[in-house]
């Protein structure tokens, strides 16, 4: 500083001509040459391509018996070699764009997300008991009200299923990368994240004229759904180190509390048995169904990135292996369980996993 001029203070520091205070952390975003004459701000867009798996609690289908005769009487009976059905999942394609503007040290940015997945369980026949002169059945978990002629829970022979998962995401942060070595940068943000998560359980079994005696439908369906949105609010922390050759590894943590609204949770069955008035039971939320849900983001990748044109431009290529948890999403068996037995345990959680190829364009 120059001796005639009184020192010029920052967050208690003396600041001095060209250097920066000693608490000062260097900005480390991409820095693109100025452009001359534009008042435009550095701009960047990307696209990802996500290749997610995704899963769920609480959708495991039913469980194996066997119908027994007992003085003429058909009785589902539990069974020495029980074995569980559980919804089959798999890979599936998805998509994220995003757009963001550096505005000195901070960038802001905004993120959509489509994921949709539509898996089946295959007609699966129920295992053979080990009771002799017994036949086999799956006793679906929860997914039916009716009952058998003798009181029971609903059986049938073999099972099926289709699971449909449709989510948007939108997030919108502001963010400030900073120096914490010579190789290493950390980037926390702060900002909000919507979600529109929509399911479908559809199950469907062939119920045995042993259980029915007078059959209307042989085969029934149980219709389950939910349809939600949130917002809230969301923190993330991300570091990069450095490689060298324009390599680095990298790393997010993310949080959010979402304010959820369950606009809709719905179940509905045809009834197989002939004399059954209603032939089409349903069970709803009378009010809908309002919450505050969390979630929780990982992820680890590793990216390349280079300047080109004069640094006017830069160009980014990331490969990541990332983990979504959406925390307490299932409320169609929420629903059926408190509808079935009268209480349940907690919704079960939302589960993604899976690779995301990122490519990112600064301008």
């Amino acid at each position: 500083q120059e001796k005639d001029k009184a020192p010029t203070f920052m967050q208690g520091q003396v600041l001095t001509k060209g250097t920066y205070p000693p608490a000062y952390n260097a900005p480390a975003q991409v820095k693109l040459q100025d452009k001359e004459g534009s008042w435009l701000p550095d701009l960047f867009i990307d696209g990802s391509f996500l290749y997610y798996h995704a899963d769920e609690e609480g959708l495991d289908l039913a469980t194996s018996a066997a119908i027994a005769t007992n003085n003429i009487i058909n009785n589902v009976v539990a069974t020495g070699n029980s074995q569980t059905l559980v919804q089959d999942y798999a890979y599936k394609p998805g998509f994220q764009v995003g757009i963001g503007a550096r505005m000195g040290e901070w960038t802001l940015s905004g993120r959509y997300t489509w994921i949709r997945q539509t898996v089946d369980t295959d007609s699966t026949a129920a295992p053979a008991p080990d009771i002799s002169g017994a036949t086999g059945v799956w006793i679906p978990d929860n997914w039916f009200i009716q009952t058998t002629s003798q009181g029971q829970s609903i059986a049938g022979v073999n099972l099926s299923s289709q699971w449909k998962l449709t989510m948007d995401l939108a997030n919108l942060m502001l963010s400030r990368a900073f120096y914490q070595g010579g190789r290493v940068s950390v980037t926390p943000s702060f900002g909000l994240m919507a979600a529109w998560i929509d399911q479908k359980l559809d199950v469907t079994t062939e119920v045995p004229t042993a259980l029915i005696v007078n059959q209307a439908n042989s085969t029934i369906t149980s219709y389950n759904s939910s349809d939600s949105w949130a917002l809230g609010p969301k923190v993330s922390v991300g570091s990069k180190c450095l490689l060298g050759y324009g390599l680095r590894l990298e790393g997010d943590l993310s949080g959010s509390l979402l304010f959820t609204k369950y606009t809709s949770v719905d179940h509905s069955e045809n009834v197989s048995a002939a004399n059954a008035s209603p032939s089409t039971l349903t069970a709803t939320y009378s009010s809908g169904y309002t919450c505050v849900r969390p979630v929780t983001e990982m992820d680890l990748g590793l990216g390349w990135g280079a300047y080109f044109g004069g640094q006017k431009y830069h160009l980014d290529l990331l490969a990541s292996y990332d983990f979504l948890l959406f925390w307490n999403q299932n409320m169609m068996r929420k629903l059926m369980d408190s509808t079935v037995s009268g209480t349940g345990a907690s919704p079960g959680n939302l589960n993604l996993h899976g690779l995301q190829i990122t490519a990112r364009f600064d301008f």
